[in-house]
C-alpha cells in the first residue's frame, strides 16, 4: 500500500503569479531611475551653466564685454596671444576665454600696459569631455575643446552684443538642432539682447522645447 502524503512546491499559476510581481518591481524600480537620472542630468547641466554665468560676468569686469562667440565677421575670435591662433566658435570660445590665462591691454596716460587676467572657471574634466583619463590640460589648449552638458552634447553660445547699427548681434546656429530662439516666420531672436545667450540642446537635440537655457 502507497503511502499517501503532501509536496510542496509551487504551481504554475503560482509561477507565473510571482513572475509577474517582480516584473511589475523591476518596471518600477526603472521608472524610478530613469526619472531620477533625467533630473539629474537637468540639474547638473543647470549648476553648469550657472558656473559659466559668474565665469563670463567676471570676464565682463575686467574687459567690459562679453567673450566673441566666433560667429560674427565684426568679431572673430582666435586662440592666442596675438590672435592669429586657430579660429573657435561657440563653446570652443567658452573654454579659451574663460578656461586658460589671457592678456589685457590698459592705459595709463599715454602708456599702454599689459597684464594677464584669468581664468575666470576652473573646468572640471566631466565639462569638458565623457573621457575619464583624458589630460584637462590638453583639452583646455586644444582649440576643438568644447563645453559639454550632462548629456554629452556641447552648449550653444551666442554673443548678442549691439552692433555699430543698433541692432543686436545674434546667430542662428546651425547643425546642434532647431534653435530654441527661432521665430515663427523664420531667423531667430535673442533670448538676452545686448549680452549673451547660451543653452543646452538637452537630451533630444531635434526637440527644442526640452532645451535648458540661461533665459529661464
Amino acid at each position: 500500500m502507497r503511502r499517501q502524503g503532501s509536496e510542496s512546491g509551487f504551481t504554475m499559476v503560482e509561477m507565473i503569479t510571482v513572475m509577474a510581481i517582480l516584473s511589475i518591481l523591476m518596471a518600477l524600480t526603472l521608472y524610478g531611475f530613469d526619472k531620477y537620472r533625467k533630473r539629474a542630468y537637468q540639474e547638473n547641466t543647470r549648476a553648469l551653466i550657472k558656473r559659466l554665468e559668474t565665469a563670463l560676468e567676471q570676464y565682463y569686469e575686467d574687459f567690459r564685454a562679453y567673450p566673441p562667440d566666433g560667429y560674427d565677421p565684426d568679431q572673430p575670435a582666435r586662440r592666442g596671444r596675438d590672435g592669429n591662433g586657430p579660429v573657435i566658435r561657440g563653446a570652443q570660445c567658452l573654454v579659451y576665454y574663460l578656461g586658460t590665462p589671457l592678456k589685457k591691454v590698459y592705459e595709463v596716460g599715454r602708456d599702454r600696459r599689459t597684464k594677464t587676467v584669468g581664468p575666470y572657471m576652473e573646468f572640471k574634466l566631466s565639462d569638458l569631455t565623457l573621457d575619464d583619463e583624458a589630460d584637462i590640460d590638453q583639452l583646455l589648449q586644444s582649440a576643438s575643446t568644447q563645453v559639454i552638458d550632462a548629456y554629452g552634447n556641447p552648449l550653444q553660445y551666442d554673443n548678442t552684443h549691439r552692433m555699430r547699427d543698433g541692432r543686436v548681434a545674434v546667430t542662428q546656429l546651425q547643425g546642434a538642432g532647431p534653435d530654441p530662439r527661432s521665430l515663427g516666420g523664420g531667423g531667430v531672436q535673442a533670448r538676452n539682447p545686448g549680452r549673451y545667450d547660451l543653452w543646452s540642446t538637452g537630451p533630444d537635440p531635434a526637440d527644442p522645447s526640452d532645451d535648458i537655457g540661461n533665459w529661464e
